[in-house]
């Protein structure tokens, strides 16, 4: 019989104050170490600190460098936007094997910023946008949406993050408002008032598999004059509005050219990044049908990929299995 393979699943760690979206990384942690523990891996769970890092490296020293991978789930947390992506550059430096993606791919993602400017530069839709670092124009008349540059979970994400500004010159002062209030940097992203839709990809770097898409409904923000956004409150707050009224579609009849578009550009964003293990696109499509990519998420969230796999018949343990084994 082959002796299983050593896997360490990481996850960020818990504190008494820690927030429902970090919480639900541990949650997410214990559930895909129990999904891999039924396959050929000898798998534990540890909360992220420097001195596990460097037990998990004296364990590899230890047994003349036996095989120990490390499933990388740490994303980022309060006061870390940039965890993400430093903990692959220490891995790195500490020579750990890990899954998902590069310290490089994860440093321009986080960075919502550089991810659009890479973006426009490839000839990929994206909307405009202002911030203190660069802009790619202020639109007269539309409608912006004021996000974190480098937070993801929909964190400072609100009803009233859609905004309707005059000038530039105000929608420079909401964007100061909003930093003033939650401590870190923002910028105004013109507002696609259209579907949304998700791609979730895996693989590795030269090999991707894009799932089919799907689309976010938001039940009723019509009707209510509700900016139809997915918003922190939607995702982590079960007494909102949101949390019960904005749900996946994962049957979409009739929508096959559009799906393989999204999928071709889809696939398109891990090349230009260098994506690998898994990754989602976020777009929004306009009254045109044009898509519009909104952010790239480096090592998301595996619900998309759980729900994708039962709806669509699709093994998720060979999914994840796939994931880890793209290092």
């Amino acid at each position: 019989m082959n002796e299983k393979k050593n896997l360490v699943v990481l996850y960020n760690q818990v504190e008494a104050d820690t927030p429902e979206d970090v919480l639900d990384n541990r949650t997410q942690a214990f559930w895909i170490a129990e999904v891999l523990a039924q396959s050929d891996y000898q798998v534990s769970t540890a909360e992220f600190t420097t001195e596990k890092l460097l037990d998990l490296k004296k364990i590899v020293s230890d047994k003349d460098g036996q095989a120990l991978l490390i499933l990388n789930m740490v994303d980022s947390a309060p006061g870390q936007a940039d965890l993400a992506y430093r903990l692959p550059a220490l891995l790195n430096d500490l020579q750990l094997s890990y899954t998902g993606c590069s310290y490089e791919a994860l440093y321009l993602t986080t960075d919502k910023i550089k991810t659009k400017e890479i973006l426009r530069e490839s000839g990929i839709s994206t909307p405009e946008w202002v911030s203190h670092a660069s802009s790619a124009g202020f639109c007269q008349g539309e409608q912006y949406i004021i996000k974190a540059v480098s937070e993801d979970a929909s964190i400072g994400l609100a009803e009233d993050s859609v905004v309707n500004p005059m000038d530039s010159w105000q929608l420079e002062q909401l964007i100061c408002d909003r930093e003033q209030r939650f401590g870190r940097l923002f910028f105004a992203e013109r507002y696609i008032d259209g579907r949304e839709f998700n791609v979730c990809l895996y693989g590795d770097q030269d090999h991707p598999i894009a799932l089919q898409p799907y689309e976010w409904k938001f039940e009723g923000y019509e009707a209510l004059g509700m900016a139809r956004i997915f918003d922190y409150a939607a995702k982590w707050e079960e007494k909102s509005y949101g949390y019960d009224h904005v749900t996946a579609v994962y049957d979409l009849p009739g929508e096959e050219n559009l799906l393989r578009e999204l999928e071709t550009i889809a696939l398109l964003c891990w090349r230009i990044f260098g994506l690998r293990g898994h990754a989602r696109i976020d777009f929004r499509i306009d009254s045109n049908q044009k898509p519009w990519v909104l952010e790239i998420n480096g090592n998301p969230s595996y619900y998309g990929f759980y729900h994708i796999a039962k709806h669509k018949g699709l093994d998720f343990q060979e999914i994840v299995k796939a994931i880890v084994e793209a290092v």
